[in-house]
């Protein structure tokens, strides 16, 4: 541990990503969708399966950077949602149907997604 750099440490360490794993209701991450060429998108639900809080993760597996997107319907989020980079520790606003970002290459962004409301029906 000691001869880790800062950037490792920081991975490690990251309070906001450990807690994504350490969610109370154990669920899974769901793959969300795949474009086909290398571009993923996995998600799960915080704080049970109703809830309007999702991890996201855009998972970018190609060698060039991309831009990649998610949109709430595919959360099933109606409406704003706020948008939280988990690495950053930035938010990223309110905003209406979905979130993009340049991801770079065999890289990830991760989010918290929290909707305004929800859809009847369970998705995650």
């Amino acid at each position: 541990m000691a001869t880790l750099s800062t950037t490792a440490k920081n991975i490690l360490t990251n309070t906001e990503v450990i807690a994504i794993n350490q969610d109370t209701t154990g669920l899974q991450g769901i793959f969300v969708s795949d474009n086909g060429s290398g571009l993923q998108v996995w998600a799960k639900n915080l704080n049970g399966k109703q809830s309007k809080e999702k991890a996201v993760v855009l998972f970018n597996r190609t060698v060039s950077s991309a831009s990649m997107s998610i949109k709430w319907k595919d959360l099933n989020l109606v409406g704003k949602a706020s948008v939280r980079d988990l690495w950053k520790h930035t938010d990223l606003g309110d905003l209406d149907s979905m979130y993009t970002a340049t991801v770079p290459s065999h890289g990830v962004v991760v989010l918290k997604v929290v909707g305004s409301e929800s859809k009847l029906q369970e998705m995650l």
